[in-house]
């Protein structure tokens, strides 16, 4: 992820590069260990927006998102719901509006 988001600053010469956070899930289809995927996002997510901020890159939060928040998933705890989907673009939007975007 590193690599890829190096190479596409580069490549967008000045433009900005933004990386959206991994979300959490109620559930996480196919896990052994719906514990360990959940550590496994939050290092990876720390590790990407210490990496963005070393880099001059946007990092976008969600942190109005959490597994636990009512609403915010359909019934299979996959997939965002419309009010969950409503708050993950107004974060985009918000973001890229910060970052100069219209």
């Amino acid at each position: 992820m590193r690599l890829s988001l190096t190479k596409l600053a580069t490549l967008l010469g000045g433009g900005e590069v933004v990386w959206s956070e991994i979300i959490p899930r109620e559930q996480w289809r196919g896990a052994r260990s719906t514990a360990a995927i959940e550590m496994s996002r939050r290092r990876i997510n720390r590790s990407l927006q210490k990496f963005t901020a070393q880099q001059g890159l946007g990092f976008i939060r969600h942190s109005l998102l959490g597994r636990h928040a009512y609403g915010n998933f359909e019934l299979d705890g996959v997939h965002l719901s419309d009010l969950g989907m409503d708050v993950f673009l107004l974060n985009i939007k918000v973001a890229l509006e910060g970052a100069g975007c219209k």
